[in-house]
């Protein structure tokens, strides 16, 4: 089994963030825990960039953006564990509400298919998750330093964990294409380091 894996998120620099428009999203919470589930309401995203900075890999807390040049790396290096999609960009806009000329054309929506188990300490015991929904109990998995990927991992390049949906993992093949090529706004922690605090 693979032996290092990785998050893959944006960095907490001023690239380009993308706005979600209102209403494309539907919120429920948990009633036993309270945790706030999002469910995607239409097949394409209606959004707009705000910020003059372009990358590869763009900050939303809906989904994935990314660009061509990004996608194109994982086509031609077969990585598996990913589809994407089309998006409807409204407009991009500088940070003081400017609308820009720049093309959104070469961006998609990035869905990760590739699933693993439930989120484990490096001991490989299961962080406690609410028993309804099975969302992780966020004040637990902060005690932790490092989590591992198990057997219910499906061997995909790109994947999520059950109960931590929207953090990308990767595989070592995926970061060093993508350190390789210079994707820009993309950062990576090892998985076995990764704290929540």
């Amino acid at each position: 089994m693979e032996t290092n894996f990785y998050t893959m998120k944006t960095k907490p620099i001023s690239y380009t963030d993308v706005i979600i428009d209102n209403d494309q999203t539907v919120t429920k919470k948990c009633p036993m825990c309270g945790s706030v589930l999002r469910e995607r309401k239409y097949d394409k995203y209606k959004l707009r960039f705000w910020g003059t900075r372009e990358g590869d890999l763009l900050f939303s807390p809906d989904c994935h953006i990314v660009s061509f040049n990004l996608l194109k790396l994982l086509y031609d290096n077969k990585v598996s564990g990913f589809l994407e999609n089309e998006i409807d960009c409204t407009g991009w806009y500088d940070r003081k509400g400017k609308r820009l000329q720049k093309d959104s054309s070469s961006y998609r929506e990035l869905i990760i298919t590739g699933r693993a188990g439930y989120l484990k300490n490096m001991e490989g015991i299961e962080i406690p998750k609410c028993p309804k929904c099975g969302a992780k109990d966020i004040p637990a998995a902060e005690k932790e330093k490092g989590f591992i990927v198990d057997e219910e991992w499906d061997g995909s390049d790109m994947f999520y964990f059950k109960n931590w949906p929207g953090m990308i993992i990767i595989t070592e093949k995926v970061r060093c294409l993508l350190e390789k090529n210079k994707m820009k706004n993309v950062r990576f922690t090892i998985l076995a380091e990764y704290t929540f605090s």
